[in-house]
């Protein structure tokens, strides 16, 4: 009985483990291929991408969006998908949520990006220390970039909130 269970064990772990590795290799898929940005605008890339994220996880997701005025240029456009891929991957594998609100909202002189999920939660400076922190890192890192900020609010028990703004310049008449 004791080999049953440790076969039932590591089956498990495979699964996983396969799990895992094909939600890598989808991010993966997507973060080569920027054109989706460069083609469709921001708006209708982060659509697709979160009809792609709905099919994959079975979670759900609201997307509401300001009217934008004009079209966002491409860096800070690009840094805010890639925010939003790194941050609802975490969703989709960590999270535990039932749904995801996607909040874009654009102004003359800054974007924002609000990603709240109804999950689990986590501890924030936890998650910073162990290597699971990298994805967090990289996501401050692209927005600091661009002269942005990135913030988490988050505790064990209450779902997680993503917030990105970045600056943007003003269009030449």
């Amino acid at each position: 009985q004791a080999w049953v269970d440790r076969a039932a064990g590591r089956f498990h772990a495979i699964r996983r483990h396969i799990s895992e590795l094909s939600d890598d290799v989808r991010q993966l898929a997507y973060r080569f291929h920027q054109t989706t940005v460069e083609d469709l605008g921001l708006v209708a890339a982060l659509q697709r991408y979160l009809d792609d994220f709905v099919k994959r996880t079975g979670v759900g997701v609201r997307f509401s969006k300001s009217r934008l005025t004009r079209s966002l240029p491409l860096r800070p456009a690009t840094c805010l998908f890639r925010i939003a891929q790194e941050s609802l991957g975490n969703v989709g594998v960590h999270a535990k949520a039932t749904l995801v609100t996607v909040t874009l909202t654009v102004s003359s002189d800054k974007a924002a990006l609000s990603i709240v999920d109804n999950g689990i939660g986590m501890d924030v400076e936890q998650v910073r220390k162990r290597k699971a922190g990298l994805g967090m890192l990289s996501i401050q890192e692209r927005a600091r970039l661009l002269n942005g900020e990135v913030t988490w609010h988050s505790s064990p028990g209450s779902g997680t909130e993503v917030r990105a703004w970045l600056p943007l310049q003003r269009e030449e008449p």
